[in-house]
């Protein structure tokens, strides 16, 4: 097709053309394939883009791009003249942003969320430790294997004949965490957090994670506060409180 084709297309969808003009072209979309595809390509791009809510917004946009990228005239000039986007040009830009958009939103979905980003978790060492007939080998395969129902499920027999296994008790939070079981990991972590152990961090840590994963960024970052310098969780605790 040339250059003609277009503008005659341009024309003859904005209604510019006389009426022996129009039935021309109406007689040539039965004989001409190419130039009927290329008419019905622009009316559903026209339809598509009459549907969305931000069209105006777009329009303003591509007025912008319009004066940035297509002036004209010498460096000398104060003033540059500005060309008018054609439809087909205004088109394939609106076409263009639409791209860009949509690859921004799947980005987005796409991208892991900032919990996804920092719940990476020490993995589970038990099998050490007496087990009263749990499998903690088991029970050790299925936590550092993201399989959470069957380790807390294994953790808590464990922990009903060794309470006092504080390492335990912060890994049954830990996958309580990741069910969504927030009334088990919360209380878990808030021991740990206010209990007089070498686990104070981790559960200061673990319970700022599991108020971020319920949305609660206010909270999350005053628990990320309390972890003090010179703890392990410090350089995590500050670059998650920059995210936030």
């Amino acid at each position: 097709m040339q250059e003609e084709d277009f503008k005659l297309i341009d024309r003859y969808l904005a209604g510019e053309l006389n009426e022996e003009e129009k039935a021309a072209v109406e007689a040539r979309l039965s004989t001409d394939e190419p130039f009927a595809q290329e008419v019905q390509l622009r009316r559903d791009m026209e339809q598509f883009l009459k549907q969305q809510p931000q069209r105006e917004q777009l329009k303003e946009q591509f007025a912008g791009l319009g004066e940035k990228y297509f002036a004209n005239g010498g460096s000398n000039r104060k003033e540059a003249k500005i060309l008018g986007l054609s439809r087909r040009q205004w088109l394939f830009a609106a076409s263009f942003a639409l791209i860009v958009v949509a690859g921004a939103l799947l980005y987005s979905q796409l991208r892991p969320s900032l919990y996804e980003q920092f719940n990476s978790h020490p993995p589970l060492a038990l099998t050490e430790k007496s087990s009263n007939g749990v499998n903690l080998s088991r029970v050790e395969q299925a936590f550092n294997t993201g399989r959470y129902r069957e380790a807390l499920d294994g953790l808590d027999q464990y922990l009903a004949s060794h309470p006092e296994d504080l390492t335990a008790q912060l890994f049954k939070g830990i996958a309580a965490l990741e069910l969504k079981q927030y009334d088990i990991a919360i209380p878990v972590f808030e021991s740990l957090r206010l209990g007089d152990t070498d686990l104070q961090d981790y559960g200061a840590w673990y319970l700022a994670l599991t108020y971020l994963r319920q949305g609660d960024r206010k909270k999350c970052r005053e628990l990320l506060e309390e972890i003090p310098e010179g703890s392990e969780l410090r350089e995590r605790a500050e670059r998650l409180s920059g995210e936030l």
